[in-house]
């Protein structure tokens, strides 16, 4: 069973303390998208507030994987602090259909930290891969300053320099200024000042 599947019957008046670790593979749905997750710690507490559930907490862990310069194998700790609401499907038809309309459509769109749930239990795993996916960083680098590899070599240059015979005679990038050699008609007629 899994450890993000509360019972609504066990959050009483003084709510429950929730905190789970789940390992990382366990969370991921069923879209394919890998974030290369350890464990992952869900801390918080979950009250009961008419027949909404409100879940206050943070999510904790780590994304693992190589660093996107020099291919070094690292991890980026992160420490998300959480609020979501979850609201009863149908107390949301009620609500709905008071408001003039047999057929109601429930939909969560309008508030992005709302959750419709049905049943006697809240399902705390949905909410967590949507925020992990939602924070995961775009670049993953082993520290700030990474040097990267070189093009021509494939050294990696936080080790030092590569010794490169073609990095070090000059045939390095020389960013735009190779597009001169490609337009020669285009060269400006007076030397540049």
């Amino acid at each position: 069973m899994n450890a993000l599947v509360i019972s609504l019957i066990s959050v009483g008046r003084k709510g429950l303390a929730v905190d789970v670790a789940v390992p990382g593979p366990d969370l991921a749905l069923e879209d394919g998208l890998e974030l290369g997750l350890g464990e992952v710690r869900v801390r918080g507490s979950l009250d009961a507030i008419d027949t909404e559930y409100l879940f206050r907490g943070h999510i904790t862990g780590a994304y693992a994987g190589p660093c996107d310069r020099c291919l070094t194998e690292c991890a980026a700790p992160f420490d998300y602090e959480v609020a979501w609401l979850f609201e009863e499907a149908e107390a949301r038809r009620e609500v709905a259909g008071a408001a003039g309309g047999d057929d109601v459509e429930i939909d969560a769109a309008d508030d992005d930290r709302m959750f419709v749930f049905e049943g006697n239990e809240l399902n705390l795993a949905v909410p967590v891969w949507e925020e992990l996916v939602l924070q995961a960083p775009s670049k993953h680098l082993c520290r700030d300053d990474c040097r990267g590899l070189c093009a021509h070599c494939g050294a990696d240059l936080n080790q030092g320099p590569c010794g490169c015979k073609r990095r070090n005679n000059g045939d390095g990038n020389k960013g735009l200024s190779s597009l001169a050699d490609l337009f020669p008609d285009l060269r400006p007629s007076s030397p540049e000042e």
